[in-house]
C-alpha cells in the first residue's frame, strides 16, 4: 500500500555506467648467472585504456535553497558521455644475489599503474539535503603512477629463520584528492 501512494522513482542524476577497455603487451627475459647465484627477471609492459563514462548531467536550476536547508528536487537530466584515454610503458626488474648461501640481497625497480576507483568515475553529482552538500566525481581522472625501488639484504637460519633489512622508495603522480568548496548565496 505504501508503494502505492508513493511509488519508487529512479534517480537518473546518480545512475552512471563506466566502461574500459585495456589492452596490453608484455615481454620478459629472466636471468641466471654466477652458478645461479644471480638471477631475476626484467620486464616490460605497455598498457593503454580506452574509458567510457556514461551518466546523467542533473539541472540544478529546480534545487530550492532556503533558509536551513536544501529541498533536494532534481527532476531534469541530460545524458552525458565523456571518452578518457591513456597509455604507459611500465617497466620493472627484480634481481637478486646470494653473497654467501645463507645471505642474499634482493633489489626490484618498477612503475606501476593503479587506476581510480570505478565510483569515481562517474560523471554525475548528487545533492545531499541533510549536510547541505553537493558532491560531483571526475571522468577525467588518470590512474596513479608510481615508481619504485625496493632493496633488501636478508639472512637465512635455522632452516626455517630469516632476518631481513629493507627500504623503499615510492614517487607517486596523478594523485587523487577529495577537496571541497564552501558557497555561501
Amino acid at each position: 500500500e505504501m508503494l502505492a501512494l508513493a511509488p519508487p522513482q529512479a534517480q537518473l542524476a546518480n545512475d552512471f555506467q563506466v566502461t574500459e577497455r585495456s589492452y596490453a603487451a608484455y615481454g620478459q627475459v629472466d636471468i641466471r648467472a654466477l652458478d645461479e647465484r644471480f638471477n631475476g627477471n626484467i620486464g616490460l609492459r605497455y598498457v593503454r585504456t580506452d574509458q567510457t563514462s556514461d551518466g546523467n548531467a542533473a539541472d540544478l536550476s529546480t534545487l530550492l535553497v532556503r533558509r536551513g536547508g536544501i529541498i533536494t528536487v532534481v527532476q531534469g537530466t541530460t545524458p552525458v558521455s565523456i571518452d578518457n584515454s591513456y597509455a604507459e610503458w611500465l617497466p620493472s626488474a627484480n634481481l637478486s644475489y646470494d653473497l654467501t648461501p645463507k645471505l642474499k640481497v634482493r633489489g626490484a625497480v618498477a612503475r606501476t599503474l593503479p587506476r581510480p576507483d570505478i565510483g569515481l568515475l562517474s560523471p554525475t553529482l548528487s545533492v545531499d539535503a541533510n549536510t547541505s552538500t553537493i558532491s560531483a566525481r571526475n571522468p577525467n581522472l588518470r590512474p596513479y603512477v608510481s615508481n619504485q625501488v625496493d632493496l633488501s639484504l636478508e639472512y637465512y637460519f635455522a632452516g626455517s629463520g630469516l632476518l631481513s633489512a629493507a627500504v623503499f622508495y615510492k614517487d607517486v603522480k596523478n594523485f587523487i584528492v577529495n577537496s571541497a568548496t564552501s558557497v555561501t548565496q
